[in-house]
């Protein structure tokens, strides 16, 4: 009697997975062309060679655009907009819209320990609409690495690390871009009340699994169960702030550990989560001789980073 009231009867683990959207709208393009990607410094054209490559590879990979041909090898002059240079290849090429950017920064130096090396890849991302000659995203992305390295840097390491970053900022780029299913192991636990929400929530339907578990609560109040699975769901879904409050519920109703772990955790996220955003903040896109600038900003920040 005192489980059926309390609601509970140990965890299940499983396999979850959620559907995560295209950072920018996507929802009409079809077919999509690459434009070269451009190293406005001497050092940054290999960057920008390797980057094209990777992107290319990445989005036939995902099957989700049909992809047009390259056709053109180099930006064309700096008097014409490029604006009007992708709107004509990508009208040549039969594509919705062109995708492209320039390289802010490609760097590779020594860290203060000998046996490391760091590098990063800086990229102002464009994804322009052929059609309404309008942006459909775009801002700039940051991945940095730290690679196991002992002695000097020649050319050939330099250029299989600037590949590493490049196949890194392909994956970035394809989650502006590009839908995906994500997978979890995600603990539940195990409620002869939440049935229906267990479910669902074995279906992956998370919006459903939690609007059976809500049910529960609002019959059963005192159901701790219910309410730490609706906590874990909100995590799931990357809504810490509510998940949080329904892990507080369920421990003051029933304390266990695996609640406590959970409430100690969420804040963890909820930083990581910020940090992430502030390292892949969005800038308004700039001209040519505005990004020389900040490439400059770039380079200096990232000395001081070191």
């Amino acid at each position: 009697m005192l489980c059926i009231l309390a609601g509970c009867a140990g965890t299940t683990t499983m396999t979850a997975r959620r559907w995560v959207p295209a950072k920018y709208d996507i929802i009409d393009l079809h077919t999509l062309a690459l434009d070269p990607f451009t190293g406005y410094e001497s050092e940054d054209e290999a960057a920008a060679n390797l980057l094209t490559s990777a992107v290319v590879r990445r989005l036939h990979r995902d099957h989700f655009f049909q992809v047009a041909p390259i056709t053109r090898e180099s930006h064309t002059s700096p008097d014409i907009s490029w604006k009007a240079v992708w709107k004509e290849h990508g009208a040549q090429v039969g594509a919705d819209a062109v995708l492209g950017g320039d390289i802010d920064l490609a760097d590779i130096r020594s860290t203060a320990d000998p046996t490391r090396v760091r590098g990063a890849l800086v990229v102002m991302l464009r994804l322009f609409d052929i059609r309404s000659e309008k942006l459909r995203g775009g801002g700039r992305l940051i991945v940095q690495k730290t690679f196991e390295h002992d002695g000097p840097v020649t050319s050939d390491d330099r250029r299989e690390m600037l590949a590493e970053l490049a196949v890194d900022m392909s994956d970035r780029i394809a989650r502006q871009i590009t839908p995906s299913i994500t997978e979890q192991r995600l603990k539940l636990m195990r409620d002869s009340l939440g049935k229906e929400g267990m479910m669902f929530a074995k279906r992956d339907q998370w919006a459903l699994a939690i609007n059976a578990w809500f049910q529960t609560i609002t019959d059963h109040p005192s159901d701790s169960a219910a309410f730490y699975n609706i906590g874990a769901a909100y995590e799931f879904l990357e809504l810490y702030d509510t998940a949080i409050l329904y892990y507080e519920r369920a421990q003051s109703i029933r304390p266990t550990k695996l609640t406590a772990d959970a409430i100690e955790r969420i804040p963890r996220l909820i930083e990581e989560k910020q940090k992430q955003q502030d390292r892949l903040e969005v800038h308004q896109l700039q001209s040519p001789s505005k990004k020389q600038h900040d490439h400059k900003t770039n380079t200096q920040h990232f000395t001081n980073t070191k």
